[in-house]
């Protein structure tokens, strides 16, 4: 597939296998329907306003719960670089759609 844009790509490295073990491990209950409502889509909010279970982006961000149980994914994001990271979420796509360009406050 060609995407119309490059990625950048990041100088990190990470166990993919790992990565998926701590995730696969998160009570079902963790999912919540993508924001954007897309079907077949669903997330895990990491990081929100005030560490709740919300979409919101104007607000003190903070960790939530479902990232206090992730302590591999705790340090990918440490690696990133970020001081104070934005709104973060694991999003899963069960019907394995085309993925379509992320609509935030920052692209």
């Amino acid at each position: 597939m060609r995407l119309p844009k490059p990625f950048f790509r990041l100088p990190l490295r990470f166990d993919a296998a790992r990565l998926a073990a701590e995730v696969a491990a998160l009570p079902a209950a963790a999912w919540a329907e993508h924001p954007n409502h897309l079907a077949g889509n669903s997330c895990v909010r990491l990081i929100s306003v005030d560490g709740g279970e919300n979409d919101s982006v104007d607000g003190p961000m903070a960790a939530t719960a479902h990232l206090a149980r992730l302590p591999y994914v705790q340090q990918l994001l440490a690696c990133s670089g970020t001081s104070a990271p934005g709104a973060s979420r694991i999003s899963r796509d069960r019907l394995q759609t085309t993925p379509k360009p992320a609509s935030s406050c920052c692209t």
